[in-house]
Formats: structure tokens, C-alpha cells, sequence
């Protein structure tokens, strides 16, 4: 009975050990991938601002989940001449673009693109556990724009984000369809296959006992 018990607490032991593997934020291009993750709480695209190219919400501004405090806040419409088919959020001095993250969501993406010209852009995330870089993103300055998502490490959850323009204050990056959710409990393979194993030894080793 000693074995056993010994052996499962092995099994548990090196169960955690892989699970706890995973400490650093998952990022995708793929929206659809990244959806799969968990259950979405919230996928906001600034739609409710209809009749004009130009929207001023307040400074700072809070919108489904996400409070948007950017010198000045702007949403501009399909209308406006800038090539976006949906409204997209920016600021209206350009650069940076921050924004705090509110609730305990593991899961954070965005359409992103730049307004003013080509630029690279430069993309900070804090999680209550710390900060992760991204820099040199490449992406469209019309629509369409790329999708980025993130799901956060085990034991984390997202606070804020700062978007920037490695060109300076004449390259705005921009937003559409935020989205913020909860990722599911994914089992780990190679945890699940330790598990097993360790399970069909306990097993054996019992059947071993009884012969």
C-alpha cells in the first residue's frame, strides 16, 4: 500500500510540475484559434457610434471592459476617408495608445492597424504577474487589419496595455473588435499521459499484489 500511494504522489508531483510549465503569455494571429481557447466575454468594435466620420467619447473612457485613457480619445467611422470599412478607435494625438484591462480576463486580443502611413509599432502587456514586450509589429495602415490575441500563463490575468509608433506622433496605431474572455482548463498531452501511466502502473502493480 506504501508503493502505491508513493506512486501516486510522484504522478501528482510531476502533474503539477508540467502544468506549471506554462508561465509566459500564447500569442495568435489567428482569431478563430484563439477563440477556441476559452469562453468569450467580450468582442467590442466601437459600433454604436453611428452618423458621423469623427467621435470624441470622454477622456478617459470606459467601454466593455476596457478603460481607454489616451491623450484624446477618438473612433473614426467608414466614412472618414482613412480606408477603414468599421469604426476604429485611435488616438486623436496619435501616439501612444494605453489602456487599463478591468476584471481578471486571461484572454485579450485586438484588430490592429496604423493610421497616417506605414509604421511599426511597438506593443507592452502588464498581467498581474508582469510586463511582456512586443516590439517591431508590422502591420496594415487600412482595412483590413491583423488580428493579435493573447492568453495569459497559468496563474495570470491581464491589467493594461500601451500601443506605440516607433515612427513618432504622426503614426497612430488603431483598434477594432477588442476582446477579453476567460480561457478554458485545456488539458496539457503530456500531462494527461503521465497521468495515465502512472494510473495503468497503480493498476498493475495492485493486480501484481493479488497473484
Amino acid at each position: 500500500m506504501r508503493k502505491a500511494v508513493t506512486c501516486l504522489f510522484l504522478v501528482a508531483a510531476l502533474l503539477v510540475f508540467v502544468g506549471g510549465a506554462h508561465a509566459a503569455l500564447t500569442a495568435f494571429t489567428d482569431r478563430a484559434a484563439f477563440t477556441a481557447q476559452g469562453v468569450i466575454a467580450e468582442n467590442y468594435g466601437f459600433e454604436d457610434f453611428t452618423g458621423s466620420s469623427f467621435y470624441f467619447p470622454s477622456n478617459p473612457w470606459t467601454a466593455h471592459g476596457v478603460t481607454y485613457s489616451t491623450t484624446e480619445n477618438l473612433i473614426i467611422g467608414p466614412t472618414s476617408g482613412d480606408g477603414y470599412a468599421t469604426n476604429v478607435f485611435l488616438n486623436d494625438y496619435y501616439t501612444p495608445l494605453p489602456g487599463t484591462i478591468n476584471g481578471n480576463y486571461t484572454m485579450f486580443g485586438f484588430d490592429l492597424g496604423v493610421v497616417g502611413g506605414r509604421s511599426l509599432l511597438d506593443l507592452s502587456i502588464t498581467t498581474n504577474v508582469g510586463t511582456y514586450t512586443f516590439n517591431g509589429l508590422v502591420v496594415p495602415n487600412a482595412n483590413p487589419m491583423d488580428f493579435h490575441g493573447f492568453v495569459a500563463g497559468a496563474g495570470e490575468y491581464f491589467s493594461s496595455f500601451n500601443l506605440s509608433s516607433e515612427n513618432g506622433v504622426k503614426y497612430a496605431p488603431a483598434l477594432d473588435n477588442v476582446t477579453l474572455g476567460t480561457a478554458g482548463a485545456v488539458p496539457i498531452p503530456g500531462a494527461v499521459y503521465l497521468l495515465g501511466s502512472g494510473l495503468l502502473g497503480l493498476g498493475g502493480w495492485r493486480r501484481f499484489r493479488k497473484n
